[in-house]
């Protein structure tokens, strides 16, 4: 349930104007690396990024702008070569009280991203140190499809942590997060259907999945 700007915890650290140089490569011989060239810019309340890849000159654009308690946020992906917008994103967060927030978040349409799409309303807040809890209705502009999500997240210590999740549809899903060191970190997930559970009457075995997250 995170918007996509989320909070501004705290405006790069380093300010005005600088050059991003990107390399990714790849451990499958078939895929050449990306290589992407931008620029970014930082001050007190504003951050802009621009970055393109040299090779496709798709581009994406990032920027917020914090305005007292208000955050604005947009992003932008541009296929340069082809002239036309492929997609963006324009949000809005405020905090009406301490550990509260909304979200406001619109997102063009997939094949006209330039008319009106999705519409996402977000709440979160929390309830304690390590309890939060959170809301998301969704409204798709084209089909007049409406959709909810409640959640929430515990965190147990320092290394471990859990969120569940629920939708309008009675879908449910769960993770449990624990950080055994700086390296590694695993994580345990589930996702059913609790409303084929109850329509069937029948307990069916809960799909797990496990994975290692390794940093270095």
């Amino acid at each position: 349930m995170n918007i996509f700007v989320t909070q501004l915890k705290d405006l790069s650290k380093v300010k005005g104007l600088q050059s991003i140089v990107s390399a990714t490569a790849w451990t499958a011989a078939s895929r050449v690396p990306d290589f992407k060239v931008g620029v970014e810019y930082n001050n007190a309340a504003a951050k802009a990024k621009v970055l393109t890849n040299v090779r496709s000159l798709l581009s994406e654009a990032n920027v917020t702008y914090l305005y007292k308690n208000y955050l604005f946020g947009g992003n932008f992906n541009v296929d340069l070569r082809g002239q036309k917008i492929l997609s963006n994103e324009l949000g809005l967060t405020w905090s009406p009280a301490t550990g509260s927030r909304f979200g406001l978040l619109h997102k063009g349409a997939d094949k006209k991203p330039l008319e009106l799409g999705k519409f996402w309303l977000y709440f979160n807040h929390a309830a304690t140190s390590s309890q939060v809890v959170g809301t998301e209705f969704a409204y798709d502009w084209s089909t007049k499809a409406v959709a909810a999500k409640l959640g929430y997240s515990h965190k147990f210590n320092d290394s471990t942590s859990g969120k569940f999740k629920i939708d309008h549809d009675a879908k449910v899903d769960a993770i449990l997060k624990h950080q055994y060191n700086n390296t590694v970190t695993v994580s345990l997930a589930t996702g059913f259907s609790l409303r084929t559970i109850v329509e069937s009457q029948k307990s069916k075995a809960f799909p797990v999945g496990l994975a290692f997250d390794l940093k270095f």
